[in-house]
């Protein structure tokens, strides 16, 4: 079964077909490699500074989600681009609290206060919000706001 099977017929000598279609083609190799440096840069911080600057470099991350998400909900009208950035920040919003709260209890007492049975998790929480922030970067590239949108924030 090929992709067009799923796809209603639609008639050649017609072109308003072929706009209705929201996704557009995109390379998702270009986002990989942004988000590649952003881990990259975000563990530089950690390894350099400290597990405090880990903190701080993944509120920037979390602060780009929001301000992604924003956009997404402002000009696009497709309901799974919409849902999916809201799940983004959600789920981001909620490794960032666990990220917080641990880094917080590693600074005074040395053990993280949430599940602190699996030492990893607290260093890995910075690569879930960027999972968020992959997710919404993709979402903006794939999908194209609709010229009703446009034309009504302009």
């Amino acid at each position: 079964m090929n992709e067009d099977s799923s796809r209603p017929p639609s008639d050649d000598t017609s072109t308003e077909g072929k706009d209705d279609d929201p996704r557009r083609p995109f390379n998702p190799m270009r986002t990989y490699t942004e988000f590649a440096g952003g881990i990259l840069a975000v563990y530089v911080l950690y390894f350099v500074m400290g597990i405090e600057f880990l903190l701080i470099g993944t509120l920037v991350v979390l602060g780009y989600v929001f301000r992604q998400t924003r956009f997404i909900l402002d000009y696009y009208s497709y309901g799974f681009a919409r849902k999916a950035a809201i799940l983004n920040a959600f789920h981001a919003t909620a490794w960032f609290v666990f990220l917080a709260i641990n880094v917080f209890t590693i600074m005074q007492t040395g053990i993280p206060i949430i599940l602190p049975e699996f030492e990893s998790l607290t260093l890995s929480a910075p690569l879930f919000v960027l999972m968020a922030a992959f997710g919404c970067k993709n979402i903006e590239r794939m999908y194209k706001p609709s010229d009703e949108m446009i034309l009504a924030r302009s």
